[in-house]
């Protein structure tokens, strides 16, 4: 009888400290993932690439006029983006690109064999979802990451011949997605309170991009 009662006395001080211990292992595991400041705004430029030469084969367009468009120029890649951090590893977020492209040549009439003056625009926006993988480094200060990103593409595409803008129409053919993909590799590191630097080296977009970040 009294191995029962101590038996029984036992079980209930067991029962008894379940919730509390669960407790304890719930803010455990709560608090290993808690991540100070989990929003991130960001902006970032890449330079265009001199030696992109748009021309560097025929174009044609509808009527079967040929372009030869060379002296391609551009002002880079501008980009801003937003992330929330899910967790220690995982974050995501939303990043919109502008690009400007342009190139000089000529333009052979398929009728007349006319030779004219060509000037070729392009006007690039992307807006892209990202998902990143955060790798686990000591420092709080560093992030080191990659991830990929999917999203729309749209250009907006203009021809002057001999400075006078062209319809649509006489636009050179080129083939265009209606989506953007993108994968990448990227650091950033807080160098102020919240105020960092980073850099980002991707296929699908720019190849290189640097920027500021702010994170709260």
């Amino acid at each position: 009888m009294k191995k029962s009662l101590n038996f029984g006395l036992a079980l209930a001080s067991l029962l008894s400290l379940q919730p509390i211990l669960a407790q304890e292992s719930l803010g455990t595991s709560e608090t290993e993932f808690i991540i100070p400041q989990k929003h991130h705004f960001m902006a970032g430029y890449s330079p265009g690439i001199p030696f992109y030469q748009l021309g560097s084969r025929a174009l044609v367009n509808r009527d079967a006029d040929q372009f030869r468009l060379k002296n391609s120029g551009s002002i880079g890649t501008i980009n801003l983006g937003y992330e929330y951090r899910v967790s220690r590893s995982f974050s995501m977020g939303i990043t919109g690109y502008y690009s400007h492209f342009s190139s000089l040549g000529t333009m052979i009439e398929d009728s007349s064999n006319l030779e004219s003056t060509a000037r070729y625009t392009i006007n690039r926006f992307r807006v892209q979802a990202r998902f990143n993988y955060l790798f686990k480094v000591s420092d709080p200060d560093l992030d080191i990451y990659i991830g990929c990103a999917v999203g729309t593409n749209k250009r907006f595409n203009s021809l002057f011949i001999n400075e006078v803008r062209s319809d649509d129409s006489e636009l050179p053919i080129i083939l265009t997605l209606p989506f953007s993909m993108r994968a990448y590799f990227g650091m950033r590191y807080t160098i102020y309170r919240n105020l960092g630097l980073h850099i980002e080296f991707g296929f699908g977009g720019p190849t290189a991009t640097f920027g500021i970040n702010y994170r709260f």
